[in-house]
């Protein structure tokens, strides 16, 4: 009991010498004396002049405090005379007995009016690339013996606070003001709650957003394994270049990070942006050069809500109309050869440039700019798809690739849905096939350097067009003897099936095959795709036999007015070869019909016997 009593005496006197020191440390000690020193470490340590306008003040028992007036931080070399970082207030105490137990327990961190300038200039340099290095230089061995102090934070809360993010080599530049961060304890392992609220703009384009989010937080910084839980993070963003003018954006989702083995898993996920919502999960395995894995659900996407709408134009129709073909493919190229993912996409209903799919699915792959989708089904008009797409921007031009297999297909839906007046050329249940390439970066462009082969059948249709029913009925008059009637807006036909080659898109057909109630006709001609004209030549017969006359049907101009003809010179010719043909065939019967007479004739007259 003595032995206690001694060791409780002696602990006394010791807690009150340390206590008398403590005062007598504050009472005779003042930091501001020692500014010139800060400064100076500052500056051999980083090369930057550290300028202290505010008062230093500091507590030592029962906590370690420190609290910091106004201070700036200057820039680097070659960026300007305005400081690299400022702040009104920061304020940190730390509890003395938790250092006996070798973990720091600090109160809330206080930062108030921080101002950061970040900047990059012409060449790709920044202004915190000296910082960098000299930290790098300046970090212990993490080899040496011991173990770390373990540290937890009651919280941090930064208010008042701007980031500005000047990109001159990109023309861009960003700034988040206000900036307003509140959170719980950090570094205890025990769940905590994480509020912000940002202001966005930036000047290339130019857009504004509100954003917002709150999660439940565990953070073990020792481990560097951070959990969000319940994370809701909302952005609305406005700007010209957005669907009209505005998008907002609402993410919610679960986050687990691992920063020492880089690795994010975002599970469930779901994002709702401009109409469109996404549901399943996503992982990204090291942050340098990240692969991304997914698997994401929609019930519907539409792309037209989602891309920036078409710059309007009050010049006239012609001028729009004679741009619209060269319309610039702006894709993020960088973007797409930095990606390396691995997902699967299934949508219910997908409507993209006018067309309406359903029960797409597609497997996503992607690496050093070489992206595929393969598989890739859907429902598409009554039939259905399977085939694979690809783009390559791995060289300076993009490629891409396509190919398919169309089974049982309302082929007028299709059309029409392409066709920019709403009209499709032909009706009936079609089978399509093709395997294409082509290469640039304008749409015009595609379509000259189309290459690849197709083929296509209908049966039980109708071409959808009275221009070409009237031209038939004409024909169908001509190689009948009688006047033309009138005749409908369409043709109807038993089927309807032919081949292309394509190559510098013109695609060349020679075997088209046209089988109506009335008449059976050829085709073949050339239809070039970039310059949207056709030269085709249909021959019309009122049968497939050989040797029968056929009319030929010239179609040639643009898509959306073609050119028709009737060619009566050639059917002529052919008419009178048919009647020269057939008067022959008259001239030999009557000869062999004589002739055998008189054979017979001669042959019962003659006695043998």
């Amino acid at each position: 009991m003595k032995l206690v009593k001694y060791l409780l005496i002696a602990l006394a006197v010791v807690v009150v010498l340390f206590i008398a020191g403590a005062v007598v440390l504050v009472a005779t000690v003042d930091p501001n004396d020692h500014k010139q020193e800060i400064i100076s470490a500052v500056k051999d340590a980083t090369g930057r002049d550290l300028k202290l306008d505010g008062d230093i003040g500091f507590s030592f028992f029962p906590r370690l405090g420190v609290k910091l007036g106004k201070a700036e931080l200057s820039n680097a070399s070659g960026f300007g005379d305005q400081p690299f970082a400022s702040i009104d207030h920061v304020g940190v105490s730390v509890d003395l007995l938790s250092l006996l137990r070798a973990k720091i327990q600090a109160d809330t961190i206080d930062l108030k009016g921080l101002r950061v300038n970040l900047q990059k200039n012409k060449n790709g340099k920044t202004n915190w690339d000296d910082l960098s290095k000299s930290s790098a230089t300046s970090e212990p061995s993490s080899s040496s013996g011991g173990s770390a102090l373990g540290l937890e934070v009651a919280g941090i809360r930064i208010t008042d606070s701007q980031v500005v993010y000047d990109d001159r080599q990109a023309g861009n530049k960003i700034t988040l003001n206000p900036i307003e961060l509140r959170t719980g304890s950090i570094g205890s392992g025990k769940p905590s709650s994480i509020s912000a609220e940002l202001g966005m703009a930036q000047t290339n384009p130019e857009m504004t957003a509100d954003i917002t989010l709150d999660s439940k937080a565990r953070l073990n910084l020792s481990t560097e394994v951070y959990q969000l839980s319940d994370l809701v993070l909302a952005v609305v963003a406005k700007g010209d270049d957005l669907p009209n003018g505005q998008v907002d954006l609402n993410v919610a989702t679960n986050v687990d990070a691992n920063l020492k083995k880089e690795s994010l898993k975002l599970a469930p996920v779901s994002i709702e942006v401009a109409g469109l919502k996404l549901e399943g999960d996503m992982s990204v395995i090291s942050f340098s050069k990240p692969k991304i894995s997914f698997a994401l659900h929609s019930d519907e996407i539409d792309l037209g809500k989602i891309l920036p709408a078409s710059e309007s134009s009050d010049e006239p129709e012609q001028t729009a109309a004679a741009g619209s073909g060269d319309d610039k493919i702006e894709l993020p190229i960088d973007t797409l050869r930095s990606l390396n993912i691995d997902g699967s996409l299934n949508v219910g209903r997908f409507r993209a440039s006018g067309l309406t799919m359903t029960d797409l699915s597609a497997t996503v792959l992607g690496k050093g700019g070489v992206i595929n989708l393969n598989p890739l089904t859907m429902n598409l008009y009554e039939g259905k798809y399977t085939g694979s797409a690809g783009l390559n921007v791995s060289g300076a031009t993009p490629k891409y690739t396509a190919s398919s297999e169309l089974q049982n297909l309302a082929i007028d839906g299709l059309l029409a849905d392409l066709s920019e007046k709403g009209k499709s050329v032909i009706r009936g249940r079609s089978e399509l096939s093709f395997k294409v390439t082509t290469s640039g970066d304008r749409v015009s462009t595609l379509k000259k350097r189309l290459n690849g082969n197709a083929s296509f059948k209908a049966v039980d249709g109708a071409l959808q067009s009275e221009k070409l029913a009237r031209n038939v009925e004409k024909v169908v008059a001509f190689l009948k003897g009688r006047e033309p009637k009138a005749a409908g807006e369409e043709l109807v036909f038993d089927s309807f099936a032919g081949t292309a080659v394509i190559k510098d898109g013109v695609a060349n057909n020679n075997d088209l095959k046209l089988a109506t109630p009335l008449i059976y006709a050829n085709g073949k001609g050339a239809i070039d795709i970039g310059a949207s004209e056709m030269d085709y030549v249909l021959a019309v017969g009122l049968s497939e036999e050989p040797g029968k006359a056929a009319i030929p049907i010239t179609i040639k101009g643009s898509f959306d007015d073609p050119k028709y003809g009737v060619d009566f010179k050639a059917a002529l010719k052919e008419k009178q070869k048919e009647v020269v043909e057939e008067k022959k065939e008259e001239i030999k019967e009557k000869i062999n019909e004589k002739i055998g007479d008189k054979v017979g004739d001669k042959i019962k007259g003659l006695k043998l016997f």
